[in-house]
């Protein structure tokens, strides 16, 4: 068995890791039960379920080639048994609460944008999937040195609660 990476996380052999990439709406039926589509052009998701062997979903920046994903809806990876690895984009605005209660085999939260991130509401700390991954992924590397850029003039609250593997912070000071 391979020795534990810097999170604390053994690595699965290739073969038993599935995931999946919400890329179009036919993909998107196929495990979302909703997401809800406003006038406004952004869309919301609303509940997410993986399929038997799924451990991964990246969450779409746009969906039906129209619609901006700015929320995760209140529980809408609640208890979402075998989530491993989630990728938020940084369309998302806010996610609400509850939103990846009880993941408690999440081990990896994926982003591409760090001043995305600092600008998420956060409703409670469940909403939050750092809570349970104790990890941050920025472009595919673990985040243990943090350097806020200037730019970012604010840090939402519990962005980055949680992140134990964390082990150094740089704020510019525009925030």
């Amino acid at each position: 068995m391979e020795a534990p990476d810097e999170c604390g996380h053994r690595n699965e052999p290739e073969n038993k890791v599935r995931s999946i990439e919400i890329i179009d709406e036919q993909v998107l039926s196929v495990i979302l039960d909703a997401l809800e589509k406003y006038d406004d052009y952004t869309a919301t998701l609303l509940e997410c379920k993986l399929n038997e062997g799924e451990t991964e979903v990246v969450i779409p920046e746009v969906y039906d080639s129209l619609y901006i994903v700015t929320e995760i809806g209140i529980n809408a990876f609640s208890n979402c048994v075998g989530l491993m690895s989630v990728e938020i984009p940084n369309t998302v605005l806010s996610i609400k609460k509850n939103a990846f209660y009880g993941c408690k085999e999440l081990k990896e939260v994926h982003i591409s944008d760090l001043p995305a991130w600092c600008n998420i509401e956060f409703e409670n700390f469940y909403s939050n999937p750092i809570h349970y991954a104790h990890c941050l992924y920025l472009n595919r590397e673990l985040v243990t040195s943090l350097i806020i850029p200037d730019g970012v003039t604010v840090i939402k609250k519990g962005a980055f609660r949680g992140c134990s593997k964390l082990k150094s912070v740089s704020i510019a000071k525009s925030v």
